[in-house]
């Protein structure tokens, strides 16, 4: 079903979540403009102008189809490692695939970045197989049709290999750099120099090509330059975070009853209630967990809380102190979860987030 919120589109494709920009279909309608006016004019000619607007459209949905497929691609890689997503997301100038939680090593980003480039490559390599099948002198719109998906498809599969964060080639170029160095920041801090080096190349080939060949191909170049410079300055947050336990944990007071922890939490983001786990204290003693999605179905029925209460085990807790607690390979019940200094508590914490950077630091 379509719906419209937060200014996206929303619908679900086998289950999962798309979201689609607002505006999308605006852009679309230009792209077809400029493919109908522009580009199919320079490269064939046709006898009917029309043809020309139905081949601007194939084009410009195609386009559309293109990045979702792609964008298919990291989610079933991700699905495959386990790892939930919480959407894809289609905007302007391209897609991106939302993890709930990041890979948590880095065979895991390796193959969930690739994975796309891949998508993107096989589906240009059938649409070729199909060109070639078909006979270029009946001019037929199938023939351009096909072959703009063929070269569009291999376009955006190059494109995302480019070595610049957050690129898919940049993404998994630092996956092969954190499995070399054995550490997540550190590999992170020299992909952000080796990005900004590959665009400072990029800008002197530009003007290297306005001084000596011509300014319309620089044009693009440095264009695509700056494209891919704002790209990088967007993810320098993310290529430079190192942050401490304390700004990974969400404050809850010591001595809150399990009812007062579960209002916060419904203040603060009602959905989380269903991924998170409730800690119950005897006598200041950490004793039972309440299952947040167990707490969401009382509230439609004649259980308490005292009904839903389970002892705590391994993967319903972090304990700093405790490695049996956060080691990568633990299977953990709910996304949020209640983290200890020993035996003293803190609040909760995005178990994923928490588990990944008391590893990474555990390496320094």
């Amino acid at each position: 079903m379509l719906g419209i919120k937060n200014g996206v589109f929303r619908f679900k494709i086998l289950g999962l979540q798309i979201t689609v920009e607002i505006l999308m279909p605006l852009a679309l309608l230009i792209l077809a403009w400029v493919l109908s006016e522009k580009y199919f004019p320079s490269v064939i000619y046709l006898h009917n102008s029309s043809n020309y607007i139905l081949l601007g459209a194939t084009g410009s949905i195609s386009l559309l189809l293109s990045i979702l497929f792609h964008e298919f691609g990291h989610a079933y890689a991700a699905n495959i490692l386990h790892i939930p997503i919480e959407r894809i997301h289609i905007y302007l100038f391209g897609g991106m695939a939302e993890l709930r939680h990041r890979p948590l090593i880095p065979i895991q980003e390796f193959f969930v970045s690739m994975a796309g480039p891949i998508v993107s490559g096989v589906l240009s390599l059938l649409f070729f197989i199909i060109l070639y099948s078909l006979d270029p002198k009946t001019q037929s719109l199938a023939y351009f049709s096909v072959h703009f998906v063929a070269f569009m498809n291999l376009i955006l599969a190059f494109f995302n290999l480019i070595p610049v964060f957050p690129l898919d080639g940049g993404r998994a170029l630092r996956a092969l750099i954190w499995r070399k160095k054995q550490n997540f920041y550190s590999a992170s801090k020299l992909m952000h120099r080796l990005s900004s080096g590959f665009i400072g190349l990029f800008f002197l080939v530009t003007l290297i090509l306005f001084f000596t060949v011509d300014s319309y191909h620089s044009f693009w170049l440095g264009t695509f330059g700056f494209y891919t410079a704002y790209l990088l300055m967007s993810a320098k947050s993310e290529l430079t975070a190192n942050p401490e336990f304390s700004e990974l944990i969400f404050k809850v007071d010591t001595d809150s009853s399990p009812a007062q922890i579960i209002d916060k939490i419904m203040e603060v983001n009602p959905d989380a209630l269903k991924n998170a786990v409730i800690p119950v204290f005897i006598a200041e003693k950490f004793e039972f967990i309440l299952y947040g999605k167990e707490v969401l179905k009382s509230f439609h029925s004649n259980l308490t809380l005292n009904d839903i209460l389970k002892k705590p085990e391994l993967g319903t807790y972090i304990n700093i102190q405790d490695r049996s607690t956060f080691s990568a390979d633990l299977k953990f019940q709910a996304e949020f979860i209640p983290v200890f200094i020993g035996n003293e508590f803190s609040g909760l914490c995005d178990a994923f987030e928490m588990t990944f950077w008391l590893n990474e630091k555990k390496k320094l």
